[in-house]
């Protein structure tokens, strides 16, 4: 073929657009065997459809439309089964045409003697062998489609049935696909054996650089290529090969190249020693090779058959040989391999992290890396499950194909080819300056000792018109923009292929420093604006979209082992699903897209759940150091040294170990268990957050907002765990609770653990804690389960308020909690102390506060509605006694016939109790918002003091100081409450009167028990009387705010009065009955202190203040001389 018409044939563009349409038939077959029966899934289904198939597969390709069943159904819905078998009939016209084109272009390049090299004409060699790939690829995989036969015969009877004329491909097709792949071999030989001379070229070719791909870890490491360190002087210097391109070739394109020539031309390659030596060279690498994704043809027996047909009978004795280095040398060749890249990738990562710059001149080196670690990749995911061949003398270890260490490899891979996508204007601009400054020159000053006229010559000066055309200004410019290159790439091939034909010479073999210098220009071409795919086609791990069992078998032993930290390059993986693999078959992304999102979405999860149990593990550790801490373990620790002297005399164990001492190392190699844990925190926090997110079909996943809900979890679970520890206790009879302090200090622990977390993850522990914490502070969290709140209202309301009021411990004025009396093993004060009060309030916040005095507002609302009961049995005697209340002895006989007057004391001194309980809580409440929030509560207490409104404003003003722990004068929430106790008319008003009076002539009958009596060091009394101030005043105050007939004050000073006048009688009764008179008077005092609208000016008009001054001289005194007193006064 004259060279005019190898111009008029235009091969370099066919085989550019022929290694396009390949790859596309490719994926769109591989789809098909996958998802066929999805595609069909209404055709196939149909039951009158059945017969149909069946007579289709019996009869193929033979079918006569005459004698198919339920022909009458074909023939009415045959417009819709050709619309519904569409797609895939035509994806089988495509690989028809490709097939016949392929051929066509063969034949073609076969007539114009076209010779390869591919030191030479790289490109051209790599185009065609690339379609021989395909070729070989696309007729062995549509072999193993059986559904092919179902659809072209379906197809076949639908457009007969329809009254069409059939389509001439039908017949060919046929022809294709008929038989099985063991035949496929022989058709194979029968189309291409003819074009054994070009393949043989290029496959001799080829061996001449795939040598020095083809070495194992040693000697990379000693030809330090990769080790920049060894001469940083040149680390700056540009990468430079004769032929770049061929550097990052996959392994496996080059061993799909050599197994199918073999296949295509078994009877020459058989005697020729150079192609032979590749042969076994792959063979002996591999004993199987990747036809589509996981579509795996086994080496030896394709081998075999090739051989068979082309009955060749010289393949048995390499076969062993190849077949058992395949499966005893090569898993360790790759496995040091692949310990080398790990090294050589974390070292790369590090340098070009440190140095961006670097990028630029070493680029080609990064792309030979990412190669080889690609190669790694597919050859552990080929050989995972694939059969071992029955020529092969050596056995297969498990091991073999199980890298614990993949993912590290897998992710310093992921990190550089981000690192990649991250910088891609570095590499443009370099690329682009190295082009216009360096490589235009350089093909200008090789060009001219080379004779070229004609096309070629023309191809030349239009590549080098090309790149004058970059424009050197906008390489220096920020946001550069590559121009469009794809014209030099191609009028290189066009060259090559004018200048490679056997008449002319060959004359580009003459000057090898001009092509080194156009394969390094059309590289640097692909660097400007092919970047993104070129470092797709090298780096692209696509492949696990069908070996995602072997991610997931990788990903639980990397969660669970030590290399936790690289995990999140499994995500990164699945993300990638959607990405370049699937640009020739979008339809895939109907069943690829959603997979990807799920699995992306999996693995995250579990990766945030291993983070939330390490947590939670960790944190129990926290929490007992925490509390080794305590003030209690302190004094064990004080009081035990004579134990530890005793138990070293013995030589036994010591039983307290000092704070601190988990500190400790020999040797900074030991780590010790909670050390271990915490590097493994740190490993799945630094995995979590080495993403800031992910992108997965329209989907964006933030890996670190997975831990959110793990370490919610925890934390909620640790709260449980704290709040079902059981608490041993003096009383068996008294259930007992965690202390709110200790509770507290725990939580604390628990902080100082997610604080230790959010150093290493960029999450917000404190909104984590806010969540949690404020479920707490409500009665029940949101999946039903108690809470603090909860438990310790429960507790404090039918626990330990109950103790208080059956007479175990009394109410310490002077040390603000309850205290149990010194034979009681329930101890009060361990619960109510001040310190307890505010850590509770810590705890749960004004909510839960509020809670448990609403609860406790309950509580006093029954008690109330008792006395009401009592006022109105004794309401007859009650208002004589207060209509003479000024003729006491009169009033003696009345007061006789009352009922219940003791059972009224006892109730308004629970009601005291438990109103001086919510007081406790709200002061702790008052002090915890001062600390926390001074200028909140200064605010809350200036408007609480100054503003002047509406009274439904000031109601409302009440609320909120009464929440945030403010005294009022009225309390709102007990108001609210006694609403339905008090109806507002005279009759309820004058029986609330009468509550006043009757507790008034009560106090004196309080003087003849003998817990009566005031105890200075409490402040109080045993017998919680001193309670009934703060139920009278708060009552009285809510119940006439109430009624409003009337104010408190005046309320109050009647009942002042009239309990001055009995009080006052006590001195004139006999000692038996009023011997403890001297503790009642002190009570009316507290009556006075505690109540706003009474004042001691007002109580001297009515009682003696030298009475009350000598009753506490008489209280405080020392009990001696109180005994010495008592016994005077008796002689």
């Amino acid at each position: 073929m004259s060279l005019a018409n190898v111009s008029e044939s235009r091969i370099g563009e066919r085989l550019v657009l022929l290694t396009l349409q390949g790859n596309q038939v490719l994926n769109r077959l591989y789809d098909i065997k996958k998802y066929a029966q999805d595609m069909c899934k209404e055709v196939y289904d149909e039951k009158s459809m059945e017969p149909v198939i069946k007579y289709v597969v019996k009869k193929f390709p033979n079918w006569e439309t005459k004698n198919v069943p339920s022909f009458a159904y074909l023939k009415q819905k045959s417009q819709d089964i050709l619309k519904d078998i569409k797609m895939p009939m035509d994806m089988l016209r495509d690989l028809l045409e490709f097939k016949e084109r392929s051929l066509e272009l063969f034949n073609i390049i076969a007539a114009a003697q076209l010779e390869f090299d591919m030191l030479v004409n790289y490109d051209v060699c790599r185009l065609y062998l690339d379609i021989l790939s395909l070729y070989c690829q696309i007729m062995l995989l549509i072999a193993r489609v059986p559904d092919c036969k179902i659809l072209l015969g379906v197809f076949h009877v639908a457009v007969e049935a329809g009254n069409s004329t059939v389509d001439t491909f039908v017949p060919r097709l046929c022809s294709v696909i008929q038989g099985h792949e063991s035949s496929m071999f022989k058709r194979l030989q029968e189309d291409l054996s003819i074009f054994h001379r070009p393949i043989t070229q290029c496959l001799s070719s080829v061996s001449k650089v795939i040598m020095r791909r083809m070495i194992n870890a040693e000697q990379l490491q000693n030809q330090n290529t990769f080790n920049l360190f060894n001469n940083p002087n040149i680390m700056r210097n540009p990468t430079q090969y004769t032929l770049p391109s061929v550097e990052y070739i996959s392994m496996d394109q080059f061993a799909k190249w050599t197994l199918f020539g073999f296949i295509c031309c078994a009877s020459s390659f058989i005697f020729n020693d150079e192609v032979m030596a590749l042969v076994r060279l792959f063979l002996s690498d591999s004993y199987c090779i990747t036809l589509f994704r996981d579509e795996v043809l086994p080496i030896a027996p394709a081998i075999e058959g090739a051989a068979k047909a082309a009955k060749v009978q010289k393949v048995d004795k390499m076969l062993i040989e190849v077949c058992t280095a395949a499966v005893t040398t090569s898993p360790g060749y790759h496995r040091g391999r692949r310990a080398f890249l790990r090294g050589t990738l974390k070292e790369w990562y590090h340098l070009i992290s440190d140095k961006p710059g670097l990028l630029g001149p070493k680029f080609p080196l990064i792309l030979q890396m990412l190669s080889m670690t690609k190669d790694e990749i597919n050859w552990i995911c080929r050989h995972t499950d694939a059969p071992v061949p029955k020529q092969a003398k050596g056995k297969v270890h498990a091991d073999d194909f199980h890298d614990p260490l993949l993912c590290e490899l897998l992710f310093y891979h992921m990190k550089i080819v981000l690192f990649i996508r991250k910088h891609p204007q570095m590499i443009r601009r370099y690329y682009a300056e190295y082009l216009i400054n360096f490589d235009k020159d350089n093909i200008i000053e090789q060009r001219e000792g080379l004779q070229n006229e004609g096309d070629e010559r023309g191809c030349i000066d239009s590549a080098l018109t090309c790149l004058s055309a970059i424009p050197s200004e906008n390489t220096a410019e920020g946001d550069f923009k590559p121009p469009p290159l794809a014209a030099v790439r191609l009028d290189w091939i066009r060259t090559q292929i004018f200048t490679c034909q056997s008449p002319l010479g060959f004359p580009l073999r003459k000057a090898p420093q001009f092509c080194s210098a156009m394969h390094n220009a059309t590289f640097h071409t692909n660097c400007v604006d092919k970047l993104f795919p070129t470092v797709d086609e090298v780096a692209d791990l696509g492949v696990f979209v069908s070996y995602h069992q072997i991610l997931d078998t990788l990903f639980q032993s990397t969660i669970a082992g030590p290399t936790a930290r690289y995990a999140i390059v499994i995500p990164y993986i699945c993300s990638q699903f959607c990405g370049e693999n699937l640009r020739y078959c979008p339809e895939e992304l109907a069943y690829v897209g959603p997979f990807s999102v799920k699995v992306v979405n999996a693995y995250l999860e579990q990766i945030a759940e291993a983070l939330g149990k390490r947590v939670l593990s960790m944190s129990e550790e926290f929490i007992s150091l925490h509390a080794a801490l305590l003030p209690h373990h302190a004094l064990l620790l004080d009081g035990s040294k004579k134990l530890k002297a005793e138990t070293k005399k013995k030589g036994k164990e010591e039983l307290f170990d000092q704070p601190g001492l988990e500190s400790y190392r020999v040797r900074r190699e030991l780590l010790s268990k909670s050390d271990e844990k915490l590097y493994a925190i740190m490993d799945l926090c630094y995995t979590l957050n080495n993403l800031p997110k992910l992108e997965v079909w329209k989907h964006t996943f933030v890996p670190r907002e997975y831990a959110i809900q793990p370490l919610e979890d925890a934390f909620m679970l640790l709260i449980f765990t704290q709040l079902e520890v059981p608490v041993v206790s003096k009383d068996k009879e008294v259930p007992e609770v965690i202390r709110p302090t200790v509770l507290l200090n725990a939580i604390k622990g628990m902080l100082n653990m997610f604080r230790m977390v959010e150093n290493f993850l960029n999450i917000d522990v404190v909104r984590i804690f806010n969540h949690v914490l404020l479920q707490h502070a409500q009665d029940l969290e949101i999946n039903g389960q108690r809470t603090i709140c909860h438990v310790y209202a429960a507790w404090y309301n039918t626990v330990l308020l109950r103790r208080i009021c059956t007479g175990t411990g009394c109410f310490a004025v002077n040390r603000h909690c309850f205290v149990s009396r010194q034979k009681e093993l329930f101890q009060a004060e361990m619960y109510t102390d001040p310190t307890e009060m505010k850590a509770l309030c810590e705890m749960i916040g004004a909510y839960g506060i509020r809670h448990i005095g609403d609860q406790c507002v309950d509580l006093v609302v029954s008690q109330v509605n008792e006395i009401k009961k009592l006022l109105i049995i004794n309401k007859d005697h009650l208002h004589n006694i207060r209509g003479n209340s000024d003729k006491i002895d009169l009033c003696a006989d009345w007061v006789k016939k009352l009922h219940g007057t003791d059972e009224l004391l006892q109730r308004l001194t629970i009601v005291g109790t438990i109103l001086n309980f919510r007081k406790l809580l709200f002061n702790a409440m008052k002090e915890v918002l001062s600390k926390r929030v001074p200028f909140v509560m200064n605010s809350v207490v200036d408007f609480k003091e100054h503003y002047s409104g509406s009274d439904k404003a000031h109601e409302q003003l009440d609320y909120l100081a009464i929440t945030a722990g403010l005294e009022c004068v009225v309390d709102p929430k007990l108001k609210s409450a006694l609403v339905l106790q008090c109806d507002v008319n005279q009759q309820d008003y004058m029986l609330w009167c009468l509550m006043m009076i009757f507790v008034a002539i009560g106090l004196p009958t309080l003087a003849s028990n003998d817990q009566s009596v005031y105890q200075p060091s409490l402040a109080g009394y045993e017998n919680n009387i001193h309670c009934i101030a703060t139920a009278v005043n708060q009552l009285s105050a809510a119940i006439f705010t109430i009624i409003g007939y009337c104010t408190v004050q005046e309320r109050m000073h009647e009942f002042l009065a009239v309990a001055t006048a009995h009080l006052l009688r006590l001195g004139q009764e006999n000692e038996k009955d009023a011997r403890h008179r001297d503790s009642i008077y002190i009570l009316l005092h507290r009556f006075v202190e505690e109540s706003p609208f009474l004042t001691m000016n007002l109580l001297e008009t009515c009682f003696p203040y030298i009475v009350l001054r000598n009753s506490y001289n008489t209280a405080y005194k020392p009990k001696k001389e109180k005994k010495k007193r008592e016994e005077e006064q008796t002689y």
